[in-house]
């Protein structure tokens, strides 16, 4: 089992990878890896700044040259989700990822391996570490508790944020740049109401029965190729001409970031 992250490229990515997954960081606990990220700013003599959101902010100043460029916005949130196997003993609060090499692919042993957001954090970290990478003014925002609730996402401060560009690495598709999003809402409902009690003492729950009318499934989208007699509705289309393809073309350097796995 080859666990070597330090061995893979972007060296300067998985450097940081490698020690993140050392972190314990489930919703809630993100203290350590925000210490992380300030005293790796620290380091760097990068500014930096924690708000009350326990969000936070990383500048680094445009490249010589560089100063009338756009900025832009780097963002990742901090936290993972904590999920392992039935017969894995694991405390996410406390206990390290177990990451491992598997072929082409990055992943963990008996529990999610918080590439969601992990990997947009070494990502980060790694365009802000880097002395060779030309830029304008690069802000790094480090958003907190966002799989459960977008609580850092919630609690920004209004003002702090420069760039009119940003830049979210969260992600799930390699080659794939998305624009625009629906968005989401979470809300708490209460509705009140009042007890009875059942006449019939002799109740001891009610009876499911299966009907004979007929059904069909339909998945909105290709969701495993295993399932070839599920029928979709929406096949998947092949992108052309995408952002990477143009890149390539054009001779320009580029890092592409996907997660495969939470």
């Amino acid at each position: 089992m080859d666990k070597n992250l330090t061995a893979l490229k972007p060296a300067l990515v998985w450097k940081h990878f490698a020690q993140i997954v050392n972190i314990p960081r489930p919703s809630g606990h993100e203290e350590a890896i925000r210490q992380y990220i300030i005293d790796f700013a620290k380091a760097q003599g990068l500014e930096w700044k924690e708000d009350k959101a326990h969000n936070v902010y990383v500048r680094k100043p445009a490249s010589e040259g560089m100063e009338n460029r756009v900025g832009v916005v780097i963002q990742a949130h901090l936290d993972m989700v904590p999920q392992k196997n039935n017969d894995k003993v694991f405390d996410f609060t406390t206990d390290a990822i177990q990451p491992y090499i598997d072929g082409e692919f990055v992943t963990a042993d008996g529990t999610t391996l918080g590439a969601d957001n992990g990997i947009g954090i070494s990502a980060i970290l790694a365009v802000l570490e880097s002395k060779t990478i030309k830029h304008g003014n690069i802000e790094a925002l480090f958003t907190a508790t966002e799989e459960t609730g977008m609580d850092g996402a919630n609690g920004l401060e209004p003002g702090v944020l420069k760039a009119d560009i940003l830049l979210n690495l969260d992600s799930e598709e390699e080659g794939e740049l998305c624009i625009g999003c629906a968005g989401g809402l979470d809300f708490n409902a209460t509705i009140p109401y009042e007890s009875i009690k059942l006449q019939n003492d002799e109740f001891t729950g009610f009876e499911r029965r299966y009907g004979r009318f007929p059904v069909q499934y339909v998945c909105m989208a290709e969701y495993d190729k295993t399932m070839p007699n599920v029928e979709v509705a929406y096949p998947p289309v092949p992108l052309t001409n995408v952002l990477g393809e143009y890149l390539a073309a054009n001779g320009k350097t580029q890092l592409r970031i996907a997660e495969t796995e939470k």
